[in-house]
């Protein structure tokens, strides 16, 4: 009679447990930034037809893309000076950026005659090939 109920309550949560699915469960996802796109490609290149740094001194703004398309709509940019200091910024609806003069980092080089690296990445995509344009005057 002892063993009787110490078996009957060891069964009994032996039961609870296989119910309750104490199996753990396959992992889930442990990625904190998972891509929503599982077979990702390469962001289209930057047009550089379009893409044109622009230094406006009247207004303190930094633009590029003086046509629709010099980028894809949504795309990440990522703009480099020759020290591959960087301004991150994002696209507009008719892939063109404009950059004013405070999200300029205070160390980016962005005279006019220096010669830019710009990137994209495109919703979804992963970073294009690189391009290079000259900040000019206006």
């Amino acid at each position: 009679m002892r063993l009787v109920k110490p078996l009957m309550l060891l069964f009994t949560l032996l039961a609870v447990l296989l119910l309750v699915g104490c199996g753990g469960g396959g992992g889930g996802n442990n990625n904190p930034n998972p891509n929503p796109n599982p077979n990702p490609q390469k962001s289209p290149t930057p047009d550089g037809t379009t893409v044109v740094a622009i230094f406006d001194t009247q207004q303190m703004r930094f633009s590029m893309g003086s046509g629709v398309g010099a980028f894809e709509p949504g795309a990440t940019v990522h703009v480099f000076d020759p020290n591959l200091d960087m301004i991150t910024t994002t696209a507009d609806g008719s892939g063109a950026i404009n950059i004013v003069h405070e999200d300029v980092p205070p160390m980016f080089i962005n005279a006019p005659g220096t010669v830019l690296t710009v990137t994209q990445i495109a919703p979804g995509n992963t970073e294009s090939d690189p391009i290079t344009t000259t900040i000019q005057l206006v």
